[in-house]
C-alpha cells in the first residue's frame, strides 16, 4: 500500500514538472512573438517614412548642381533626384535618372561609375543615387500602363536576383528578398516618344531592408 501511495506521488510530481515545462515553453514563444511584432512594427514604420521620402522626391522636377547645361546626376558632385513636374514625367530628367541608377562601377577601373557626393573613389550610379535620395533603404521603381503591364519591361533601382523573367510586378515582388517590404504608388501622365499620345500610368515604388 506505501508503495503504491509513492508510485502516485512520483506520477503527480511528473506531470507537474511536465506541466510546468509546456507553461514555460508556452511562455517563452509568446514573449518571443511579442517582441517581433513590435520589432516589425518599428520595422514598417521606418520602412514607411523611407518609402514617402523617396516617392516625393521622384514626384518633384528634381535639383541640378549645374542646370540645365549637365543634365547628368551621376557626373554632378550634388543634386536631388526627381522627374515629374505638374504630374507629367519630365522625359529628360527620367532618362538621366535610369541613365544613373544604370552606371555600374568597376573597382579595376577607378574612372568608371558615378562621382561620390562625399568625395573619395567612385561608386556605382545606385548607391550614388541613395546618397541623392537619403534612402537608408533599398528600393526599386517600375512603370504600370492601364493594363498593369510594366513598361518596358524594366525596373529601377537595386538590381534583384536572381533577375525577375519575365518582368511582371508579381515576379519583381517575389525577387525582393526581404522580411517586410512597403509597396507605395503614385499616378503621373507619361508621353515616352513626345508624341503627344501618353497616358496616365501607375509608378510604384517598393523598398526594403535587405536582409
Amino acid at each position: 500500500m506505501t508503495c503504491l501511495i509513492e508510485k502516485k506521488g512520483q506520477f503527480w510530481y511528473l506531470d507537474l514538472l511536465i506541466a510546468l515545462f509546456v507553461i514555460l515553453i508556452v511562455a517563452v514563444l509568446f514573449a518571443r512573438s511579442i517582441v517581433d511584432i513590435v520589432d516589425r512594427e518599428k520595422e514598417i514604420k521606418v520602412l514607411l517614412s523611407e518609402g514617402i521620402d523617396i516617392s516625393n522626391s521622384l514626384m518633384s522636377k528634381g535639383l541640378w548642381a549645374e542646370f540645365p547645361s549637365n543634365l547628368e546626376w551621376c557626373k554632378q558632385s550634388y543634386g536631388r533626384i526627381g522627374f515629374v513636374q505638374n504630374s507629367k514625367i519630365i522625359n529628360n530628367n527620367f532618362n538621366a535618372f535610369k541613365t544613373l541608377v544604370n552606371t555600374p562601377f568597376d573597382p579595376g577601373n577607378p574612372s568608371s561609375g558615378c562621382q561620390n557626393p562625399g568625395g573619395g573613389s567612385n561608386v556605382d550610379g545606385y548607391k550614388k543615387s541613395k546618397i541623392l535620395l537619403g534612402a537608408n533603404v533599398d528600393y526599386i521603381i517600375y512603370m504600370q500602363d492601364k493594363d498593369g503591364n510594366i513598361i518596358g519591361e524594366e525596373y529601377y533601382g537595386k538590381q534583384l536576383t536572381p533577375q525577375p523573367i519575365p518582368v511582371t510586378i508579381g515576379n519583381i515582388l517575389s525577387a525582393i528578398d526581404a522580411d517586410n517590404r512597403i509597396n507605395i504608388f503614385r499616378y503621373v501622365y507619361y508621353d515616352e516618344d513626345g508624341d503627344g499620345k501618353g497616358e496616365i500610368i501607375r509608378m510604384g515604388i517598393s523598398v526594403w531592408k535587405a536582409k
